[in-house]
């Protein structure tokens, strides 16, 4: 609609460049803000889910699972550790492992990386360890 509003008012030119911008505008709000989900066992189904949308999911005791569905930048780095903080708080036993399934993070950048290593010096300490899974190679080399 802002394409088609800005073609009619300001010309061609002008309503795809509004548009695209808005669009890229719409991507990095929602990469600043993604999903995220606290992982657990369900019958009859494979693989780790959501147990905010499976409440029938079996957590382990000691751990918790954290995916985040977004890369890690300056623009949520604060956000995911505030959530990983918030699912450790609401682990129903006490935490040893924390595992980020790391299979959607397509990029870290520094400012996520010095958060990473902050955190992870902070869960250590706690007597926690921090650990990713499922990776990719480029993410593993920046960290």
């Amino acid at each position: 609609m802002a394409c088609f509003l800005g073609v009619i008012c300001v010309g061609v030119v002008q309503g795809i460049l509004i548009a695209v911008g808005l669009a890229l505008l719409a991507f990095i709000w929602r990469a600043a803000r993604p999903y995220d989900a606290i992982l657990g066992r369900v019958n009859g189904l494979k693989g780790y889910h959501d147990i905010s949308r499976h409440p029938e999911g079996r957590r382990i005791p000691g751990l918790v699972l954290f995916r985040w569905d977004a890369p890690l930048f300056f623009a949520n780095a604060s956000q995911f550790q505030e959530h990983m903080l918030q699912a450790i708080a609401l682990a129903p036993t006490p935490t040893k492992w924390v595992i980020v399934a790391a299979e959607p993070v397509t990029d870290i950048d520094i400012t996520a990386a010095d958060m990473l290593a902050e955190l992870d010096e902070k869960l250590h300490q706690a007597g926690m360890d921090l650990c990713f899974a499922e990776m990719k190679g480029p993410e593993k080399d920046i960290l």
